[in-house]
């Protein structure tokens, strides 16, 4: 029944597919070369938009960006072009949040992941602004990182992370660049169409 009940979500929202490229296109920048990608997901933020509306209620949930259901993974996206001060902090905590329970409370009808046997993860696609600041002093920030062994995106989503792994939320937590994320995309995104 779960996975059926799953499975009809995505077939009902199906016409909601959209490229990595839209997706992560930074509303306020118009920025959509930063993750640059013809693959595909599915726009949680409009699936939500309109649950918020069929149910005629002024308070919307927050949500990941987007989601995709691959190899037994359920994938909740969230792409963040943007400084990850303790606003966006907060932001991204909410939608990881209200993303799930959305899920467990009315797609699964109130049945937990785990308990459904539903592998799931979070995946935190970060572009340059979120690595290393508005004025992206690049070399600068990797170098030490480095000269500290850890990678540039590390400390930025250590919040995340912790955040993910304290009321476990997820089964894992990836926070990558853009780069890492389209490396190994095939595991994140559906093809194109």
């Amino acid at each position: 029944m779960t996975l059926h009940s799953l499975d009809n979500f995505f077939i009902k929202n199906r016409n909601q597919r959209q490229t990595i490229t839209q997706l992560s296109t930074d509303s306020k920048k118009k920025d959509n070369q930063w993750c640059a990608s013809d693959f595909t997901a599915y726009n949680f933020d409009r699936i939500i938009q309109n649950y918020c509306k069929r149910k005629r209620k002024s308070t919307e949930i927050c949500s990941v960006d987007a989601l995709t259901w691959i190899n037994g993974y359920l994938n909740f996206i969230e792409f963040k072009n943007s400084s990850l001060n303790k606003d966006e902090r907060i932001n991204v905590k909410r939608k990881v949040a209200e993303s799930v329970r959305y899920f467990e409370k009315i797609i699964l009808e109130n049945r937990f992941f785990e308990t459904c046997q539903i592998s799931t993860r979070f995946i935190l696609v970060c572009g340059g602004q979120v690595k290393n600041g508005p004025n992206s002093y690049t070399k600068i920030n990797d170098s030490l990182q480095k000269l500290a062994g850890k990678r540039p995106l590390d400390e930025k989503g250590k919040f995340i992370k912790e955040y993910c792994e304290l009321l476990e939320f997820f089964g894992e937590v990836y926070v990558l660049d853009s780069d890492e994320f389209r490396n190994q995309i095939e595991d994140y995104a559906l093809p194109p169409l």
